[in-house]
């Protein structure tokens, strides 16, 4: 049985955060992404060499999906099917690669092939699609580079240093 690990659980609570923060009431997908830009890790260190920053992430999906209300931070949001759907396809994920623990690597991919099969079932862009879409080769170059990093978690380099990490 696969297990998230200390960061992947973690994601969820910082996710959370960041749904109140923006006044969502319900923890999406985005969320789970900007989760995963709060930690400090070698997945994270491939996004910012991407030149995708917390700050950017956050900016637009600010101005794609709104700030809502102020949420009371007792509040606890719902999770979206999106979010669910994200973090069943970590696990999937983390068995294809044969991991002991779904990792903040496997949380991301799980969050780049929900917001793919929503793209294609909607014939529409996502908030997603819109943020990870404006990188090297869209969803399928942070894909690429994100299971590169898992496979070969030591050549990942801090060639550009973490653009913000909170």
């Amino acid at each position: 049985m696969h297990r998230f690990d200390d960061q992947a659980r973690l994601v969820f609570h910082l996710a959370r955060e960041e749904a109140v923060r923006l006044g969502h009431p319900r923890i999406a997908a985005e969320h789970l992404l900007l989760g995963v830009l709060r930690l400090e890790n070698n997945v994270t260190e491939v996004l910012n060499q991407m030149g995708l920053s917390l700050k950017h992430a956050r900016n637009r999906l600010e101005e794609i999906v709104g700030r809502r209300e102020n949420l009371s931070p007792s509040t606890v949001p719902d999770i979206t099917e999106s979010a669910r759907l994200s973090m069943e396809t970590a696990a999937a994920e983390a068995r294809r690669l044969q991991a002991q623990q779904i990792g903040v690597g496997h949380v991301l991919l799980g969050i780049i092939r929900q917001a793919e099969v929503t793209a294609r079932q909607s014939n529409d862009s996502t908030a997603l699609t819109q943020i990870l879409g404006e990188y090297d080769g869209g969803l399928r170059g942070v894909m690429r580079r994100v299971l590169e990093s898992l496979r070969n978690p030591s050549q990942t380099t801090p060639e550009t240093p973490i653009l913000e990490t909170r």
